[in-house]
């Protein structure tokens, strides 16, 4: 399946392959935004109703894929995933209204590579509006840290910061470890976030509220006391608080990523 400029059911845009130049250069269009959809809310943003945005979710992250409504929108070949977690069904390349739902336990790891390969694409090329409350089923990525996961120093994380291309690239936000190795064009030497991999990038997170353009390698800590009170100003998110910006971001991590370890 490919994105809708084509006709359906072809293979989805390599991720390490970014084929929309105007957004290569940050990835993520934007820091996510504050909203928390049910299905039923979610499904409001069908195309249907011309004054309104129009939304997909994949993996408990909803898009605002607007800018495509003639694809998106009734009567089109991609009407069928508007409105709704179609994670399951691009995973398994299925343009079927019953394949169209937020559990993709049950994809094989092709499928998942799939899915995971159509995030990418949704990232790079349409704004995050915010997640889903009912959190889709994970087979390869969980959001609870097991006391199997990895512990990690400040120092043993910094070996993983892409330097090195035999090893995994991971970053934490508060005190979380994420594998973000299926992302190179953002966090591999180079790349729009390479300053923040291998590090606990808590504090630039939270002063993102505007998005990835906006973070800055002078504010990489893991001390994020000083969010607290720092108010958001003319951001289009309207999160109350940086910190509050901040959990946007866990939220959207916890969803994207696979969780490996925490820091001690």
């Amino acid at each position: 399946m490919s994105h809708p400029t084509s006709s359906p059911l072809s293979t989805p845009p390599d991720r390490n392959t970014p084929r929309f130049a105007a957004n290569a250069d940050y990835g993520v269009r934007s820091a996510p935004g504050t909203a928390k959809f049910t299905p039923q809310q979610l499904a409001e943003f069908n195309g249907t109703d011309d004054s309104k945005p129009v939304y997909l979710a994949l993996k408990g992250v909803v898009y605002n894929v607007s800018s495509a409504r003639k694809m998106y929108g009734p009567g089109s070949g991609y009407a069928v995933f508007a409105g709704k977690d179609a994670s399951r069904a691009l995973g398994m390349s299925s343009m079927k209204p019953d394949d169209c739902v937020a559990d993709y336990s049950t994809l094989n790891a092709e499928q998942m590579e799939t899915l995971d390969k159509w995030v990418a694409f949704y990232q790079k090329k349409y704004d995050i509006v915010g997640v889903m409350l009912q959190q889709p089923q994970v087979k390869h990525t969980a959001t609870s840290i097991s006391s199997s996961r990895r512990l990690f120093t400040p120092e043993e994380l910094f070996q993983y910061n892409g330097n090195d291309p035999s090893l995994p690239i991971y970053i934490a936000l508060k005190g979380v470890v994420y594998d973000v190795t299926a992302r190179p064009d953002l966090y591999a030497p180079g790349g729009q976030c390479a300053p923040f991999a291998g590090k606990d990038a808590s504090y630039a997170f939270g002063k993102s509220a505007r998005g990835l353009k906006n973070l800055t390698s002078d504010k990489v800590k893991s001390d994020v006391s000083e969010l607290n009170e720092e108010e958001v100003k003319g951001s289009i998110f309207i999160p109350k608080t940086l910190l509050e910006a901040l959990e946007n971001w866990v939220a959207y991590y916890e969803t994207a990523y696979k969780i490996v370890g925490r820091m001690t």
